[in-house]
């Protein structure tokens, strides 16, 4: 399934060096708003591995419009985060977002949503990185991201379990 990503998750993928990786796996759509978030600070490391990506068709830019006002007023989440959200749920997609309220409104209109955790995750369960990779990737996420200890930390526990090879 296609997945929409807002710019917190393409930042924080591209920071620890997984959006490539994960770009391969999945296709990945971004929106108008999130494509010119992302470009805000287009001399940053990250906005240039997404320039990459776009160029490389990677990830893709959608060309429809979707109506997201509403979100920015009713979430109070920024405009890339609200047309993200908004056209993941007109296309009926997952929403790959870190934004604590974008997630939040993910679950109240019932949008099924990922984090950057949840797309080292797959990459570990598809083989795309081992264990100690993984775990270094991790405490790179944690650093860059804003997540609870124990998100971290149940993370860290999937990928050292025995059913991850």
């Amino acid at each position: 399934m296609d997945i929409v990503a807002d710019s917190s998750t393409l930042i924080l993928l591209a920071k620890v060096t997984l959006l490539k990786t994960f770009a391969e796996e999945k296709k990945l759509i971004i929106t108008p708003m999130v494509k010119l978030e992302v470009f805000r600070k287009k001399e940053q490391e990250d906005a240039q591995i997404i320039s990459t990506l776009l160029r490389e068709a990677l990830i893709l830019q959608s060309e429809r419009k979707a109506k997201f006002q509403k979100f920015v007023s009713d979430f109070n989440i920024g405009v890339g985060e609200s047309e993200a959200l908004a056209f993941a749920w007109n296309e009926k997609k997952i929403l790959a977002t870190d934004d604590w309220r974008a997630i939040k409104a993910c679950k109240i209109l019932g949008v099924k949503f990922i984090t950057a955790i949840h797309c080292l995750l797959y990459l570990v369960e598809k083989g795309k990185l081992d264990k100690k990779m993984a775990v270094a990737k991790l405490k790179n996420l944690e650093k860059c991201g804003r997540y609870n200890s124990d998100i971290i930390k149940d993370a860290k526990n999937i990928i050292e379990g025995d059913n991850n090879g």
